[in-house]
This record gives structure tokens, C-alpha cells and sequence, in this order.
């Protein structure tokens, strides 16, 4: 039987009101939320510290399965880390690849897409190239020698 978590966090939902989500909260909320499953629920369980190592946090992330048809089972990542927080943004990094990964072929059509591309081998790859986004127009400059004209008024003003 596993011992009740001594951390609990629903991802997507604040911890306390005004709080703002995370940039990997809210991918993996919108991930899910894309690929028809409920957001994922993040336990943590205090480990007794070994003397070789300072990882004390056990961090399970669970996505769970859907409950109709098509039935299918729940997920789960888990990581050994050394604080809740610092488990939590890992645990969740790893979820938001792992599915990028496993439903591909339903994120053809979104921004996640370009997350988590590996080749056979398990190294990272390209694929096909992400949008370019144009750069931001360059202000227009007035040169300094413009400021300083003989009748005195601001080389702008009409």
C-alpha cells in the first residue's frame, strides 16, 4: 500500500488564489487537455535521506486514463529530486516530452508538435522546421547632428 503523499498538487490549479501558473504547468495543462485526459495529479512523498545521496523527494506525476470508451490506462512518471519544487518542475518536464513523444500523431496540428523529436537512437532531432517568427522592426533613429539645428525647434516638430 503507498503511504499518503506529504505534497499533493493538481496541475492548472493555483496553489493559493493570485497565484500564476508556471510556463510547464501550463503546456501540460493544455497538452492533456488536447489529447482528451484530465490534468495530471502530482503526489510527493518524503523519503528518508541516504547517506549517499541528497535526493529526499519522491515525485510521482499520474496521468490518469480516460473511463469510456476508448478505455485506456493511467500514466506515470517519477523522479527522485531534492526538493518538492525542484521535483515538480522535472517530473513535469519529463511528462510533457514522454506525451509529446507517445500521442505524436494527435499533435500534428498544435504548437506541440516541435516537443520532444527523437530519432531511433534517443537523440534530439530537428524534424521539420519550426515557424520563423519575423524580427521586430528596427526603430527609426534620428542621428544626433539632426537634434541640434540653427533655429532652435526639434527637427520632428511641424
Amino acid at each position: 500500500m503507498e503511504p499518503h503523499p506529504h505534497r499533493f498538487h493538481q496541475v492548472g490549479v493555483p496553489q493559493r488564489p493570485g497565484d500564476r501558473l508556471e510556463y510547464f504547468e501550463l503546456v501540460l495543462r493544455e497538452m492533456t487537455a488536447h489529447i482528451g485526459r484530465p490534468p495530471p495529479e502530482v503526489r510527493g512523498y518524503l523519503q528518508t535521506k541516504p547517506k549517499q545521496s541528497e535526493r529526499t523527494w519522491r515525485v510521482v506525476c499520474t496521468v490518469r486514463g480516460r473511463q469510456v470508451a476508448p478505455v485506456c490506462g493511467d500514466i506515470e512518471f517519477e523522479v527522485m529530486d531534492r526538493s518538492w519544487e525542484d521535483g515538480l518542475l522535472r517530473v513535469m518536464q519529463i511528462t510533457i516530452a514522454r506525451l509529446a513523444e507517445d500521442f505524436a500523431a494527435r499533435l500534428q496540428d498544435t504548437p506541440f508538435r516541435y516537443i520532444g523529436r527523437r530519432d531511433d537512437q534517443g537523440r534530439m532531432t530537428l524534424g521539420e522546421s519550426a515557424p520563423r517568427v519575423r524580427p521586430l522592426p528596427q526603430p527609426h533613429r534620428v542621428p544626433a547632428s539632426a537634434h541640434s539645428a540653427s533655429d532652435g525647434q526639434h527637427p520632428c516638430a511641424l
